[in-house]
């Protein structure tokens, strides 16, 4: 199986790592949390469509490049396409904190059906709050927080679906000329004093 890993590691030791594996005719990813002795949790699993989707569930992403760039920083590129239309990531270790941020882009051969990243929720990781911008997850002392971007360029939402599922897409505006829709969100991976009381999200 074809696989690679792009991984940050903080000074307290924890890992964030997102591991690319080839699935059917696309990668499909999964990001987890990796502690200093090795003990690997997985977090979020990417949700991927089919070869016979135009618009996926998540960027259908055929193609996988891992660089170095001059910084040192290990920066993950993909691109792929479905339809008319050709999508593209760029993953990259956070310039703050242990974190990865995740570029997303699709330039549509057509008018443009739903664009978005889909996930599942790992069953022993629990919401500890929702809006539409953050996401934020907690386990085993530490926590991880997924953030929508409120930059103009890549301005994206986060929604909750079904109950341990949600998805990222570029929020709809009228003044989106171009042909190239973006959207950006970051993962970010802390340690925590404490539980906080777990949120539970409606599915109604």
């Amino acid at each position: 199986m074809r696989s690679d890993v792009l991984e940050t590691t903080g000074p307290d030791g924890l890992s964030l790592r997102a591991v690319f594996l080839w699935h059917v005719d696309r990668y499909r990813h999964v990001i987890s949390v990796c502690e200093r002795g090795g003990a690997s949790t997985p977090l979020l699993e990417s949700i991927e469509g089919s070869r016979a989707d135009d618009w996926p569930p998540s960027p259908p992403l055929q193609s996988l490049h891992l660089e170095t760039q001059p910084s040192g920083r290990r920066v993950a590129l993909l691109v792929g396409m479905a339809g008319q239309s050709h999508w593209s990531a760029s993953i990259s270790p956070a310039a703050n904190g242990t974190g990865l941020v995740f570029d997303l882009a699709c330039r549509a051969g057509k008018s443009p059906g739903r664009l978005l990243t889909s996930y599942r929720i790992a069953s022993e990781v629990l919401p500890a709050a929702a809006d539409a911008a953050t996401l934020r997850l907690e386990c085993r002392g530490w926590g991880v927080t997924v953030a929508a971007s409120a930059d103009p360029a890549t301005r994206s939402d986060l929604r909750l679906t079904e109950k341990g599922e949600f998805n990222i897409h570029p929020r709809e505006s009228s003044e989106t000329a171009s042909p190239t829709r973006r959207w950006l969100y970051r993962v970010h991976l802390a340690r925590v004093e404490a539980r906080t009381e777990c949120f539970v999200p409606s599915t109604e």
